[in-house]
């Protein structure tokens, strides 16, 4: 059926099909939501930083790769959690972009999630969410924005599709 024949009524007395409307919407919203982040995933231009261990220890090294970050270039990278904000050293890249670096964690770095970021002399920030401490230690979860929004969107898309079912009914009953 074509966007015309879901927004058309197909007789004159039964009215616009306003739920047809609305599934457009919500389509075209979801995918709004959704694209972006597949595509900004590993769109050029974005850096990918890669720490290959499952949580970092106060007082101890752990290894750092990344790739996009800019060539040739030295960058400032720091741990932030909260109001803390650690400096861990100044990296430098290769003609390509690609960085490997061994870091030290402050002992009195606090436990918990922080941004283990990457700061460029032109300003572009790069980022990852990293588990400081323990693992087993109780501790917030670090914020999921977009998993979040998509969420809502699928909520809502539900939302509709159960209410075009409902008036769809109604509106055959009456019949």
């Amino acid at each position: 059926m074509s966007v015309e024949g879901l927004l058309r009524s197909s007789s004159e007395e039964a009215g616009p099909r306003w739920p047809g409307l609305f599934i457009l919407v919500m389509v075209a919203l979801a995918l709004g939501l959704a694209l972006p982040r597949a595509v900004a995933a590993d769109g050029a231009g974005s850096a990918v930083l890669v720490v290959p261990v499952d949580h970092l220890e106060p007082g101890a090294t752990f290894p750092l790769s990344a790739r996009d970050v800019g060539g040739g270039i030295t960058a400032v990278v720091s741990l932030v959690n909260g109001e803390t904000q650690a400096e861990l050293g100044r990296v430098t890249t290769g003609a390509s972009g690609e960085l490997s670096a061994t870091l030290l964690v402050p002992s009195t770095f606090p436990a918990g999630y922080a941004q283990l970021r990457i700061e460029t002399p032109s300003g572009d920030l790069h980022a990852i969410w990293v588990l400081v401490g323990d693992r087993a230690a109780t501790v917030a979860v670090a914020p999921d924005w977009p998993a979040v929004a998509i969420g809502v969107a699928v909520l809502a898309f539900a939302g509709v599709l159960i209410g075009w079912f409902v008036v769809g009914r109604r509106s055959r009953t009456a019949e």
